[in-house]
């Protein structure tokens, strides 16, 4: 996160109340902008970039 510069807020959740709001079956998930993008395995650095583009995006799609 420190290399993206983006202003981010990062949250661990281990309530799995709360992370089965959000539809996860498998951990452990990454949530962007309020929406799964990815969930059931430990991402790299250079996978979870992708995923961090679409902080930027106004529709949350990945870029």
């Amino acid at each position: 996160m420190a290399e993206s510069g983006l202003p981010v807020e990062i949250e661990h959740v281990r309530d799995f109340k709360r992370i089965a709001q959000y539809g996860v079956i498998q951990t452990p998930a990454l949530v962007v902008n309020g929406k799964v993008a990815f969930s059931g395995k430990v991402l790299k650095k250079e996978e979870i970039k992708p995923y961090l583009q679409t902080l930027g995006t106004s529709d949350g799609s990945i870029a």
